[in-house]
């Protein structure tokens, strides 16, 4: 079988491509002479260095200015991002003791700003009890975008369906996300068979998804399980109650994300498991020789299957593949989304080669090849090509 001839290599590739993108968005470090403010969507396109030397400016600003709400949330989160890498957002305990300190200050010199409000949610990490200053943020400027997921995360944990939606449909008339953000995000939908369960990771590869189904009407039948909101226990028991999904009580993510992991997938045979392409490597390479490309997601599978016809089948039939065509080489999520292509689209050329099917594989080529130009990544695809 294809597929099992290629496993080892393809984990490797994952590996290869996840770290190649992650190295070279914490490797851009930017002119930081200047306090620049700091955009929440694009918290992974730079280094810690250069978020620690924004921190530095935007304290110099507020000696000048202590009752400037945008300095002090701009402060916030130049600290806050530079303790984030390509595969985890988690925040230490000493660095947590300082982020809450840079919240103290902002009670006391800017208490009733939408920046203090919108910052003290942020800080308590999707702790439901603090809703009311995420509330308060909303009521002071209900236009601000940056805070439209963090709305729809507080009713996807406390389970209000008609408010989620709301959010959905606010955040989706906004124009805000990117249309190669919400393409991307169709293709994942695109690549689950039926009543899949979508472990996701972050912003822009939960949302998009969560306004597709809510919206458009898109898939509904998925579960997606975000890895963050997972981490509320009341959320875990609502969403495993209504997936079917068993785990022991010594099972908690926050305690051992890889035997919380691990359960999920080898406990619930019955359940068909699938990891978007933007899961970090530290849940990955629990499975290894168990994960299955059928698109832009792995699916979870303990035994054999072929996956190369069905992960062909979704390209063909069911991906948008004209915005890929036209990607421009902006810095961007979209960009760095588009990366996640590279894997299933080498696993396709190889299959139209192997056919002989020289105008499919020129097309597939041809888009790898822009995808990597974007990112710089050509090297990854002539190595591949070469072997």
């Amino acid at each position: 079988m294809f597929w099992h001839k290629q496993l080892k290599y393809i984990t490797i590739l994952y590996f290869m491509v996840f770290c190649y993108v992650s190295g070279q968005a914490q490797n851009i470090i930017p002119n930081h002479s200047n306090a620049i403010e700091i955009n929440s969507a694009q918290n992974l396109l730079y280094s810690a260095d250069w978020y620690r030397q924004q921190e530095i400016q935007w304290r110099n600003v507020i000696k000048e200015s202590e009752d400037s709400p945008e300095a002090w949330f701009n402060l916030y989160k130049a600290r806050r991002y530079s303790n984030y890498t390509g595969t985890t957002k988690d925040i230490p305990a000493m660095e947590q003791a300082v982020l809450d300190g840079i919240v103290d200050d902002m009670q006391k010199h800017v208490p009733n700003s939408f920046e203090f409000c919108y910052t003290k949610y942020l800080n308590g990490n999707n702790d439901p009890g603090l809703f009311p200053y995420l509330e308060k943020a909303y009521g002071l400027e209900p236009h601000n975008v940056e805070l439209y997921d963090d709305m729809i995360a507080y009713y996807e944990l406390t389970g209000n369906e008609n408010k989620k939606k709301e959010f959905c449909r606010i955040w989706n008339n906004s124009n805000d996300i990117p249309a190669d953000i919400m393409n991307y995000n169709y293709n994942v939908l695109m690549s689950l068979e039926q009543n899949a369960i979508l472990i996701t990771n972050g912003k822009y590869d939960t949302y998009p998804v969560l306004i597709l189904q809510n919206v458009k009407n898109i898939r509904p039948d998925v579960m997606v399980l975000n890895i963050d909101l997972l981490l509320n226990q009341d959320y875990r028991e609502r969403m495993f109650s209504k997936t079917g999904i068993v785990l022991a009580s010594d099972n908690d993510i926050n305690t051992d994300k890889s035997g919380f992991f691990k359960a999920l997938v080898e406990n619930n045979s019955g359940k068909t498991v699938y990891f978007g392409l933007t899961v970090s490597p530290e849940v990955i390479s629990l499975f290894k020789d168990k994960l299955y490309p059928t698109g832009l997601v792995l699916k979870y599978s303990d035994q054999d299957f072929d996956n190369l016809s069905v992960l062909v089948k979704n390209w063909e039939d069911n991906f948008k593949k004209d915005y890929l065509k036209d990607m421009q080489p902006v810095n961007g999520m979209g960009v760095q989304l588009s990366v996640n292509y590279i894997l299933p689209l080498m696993l396709i050329y190889k299959y139209y080669k192997e056919l002989g099917n020289d105008k499919d594989m020129d097309e597939v080529l041809k888009i790898m090849e822009r995808i990597a130009g974007n990112y710089g990544m050509e090297d990854v695809i002539d190595r591949y090509l070469a072997e």
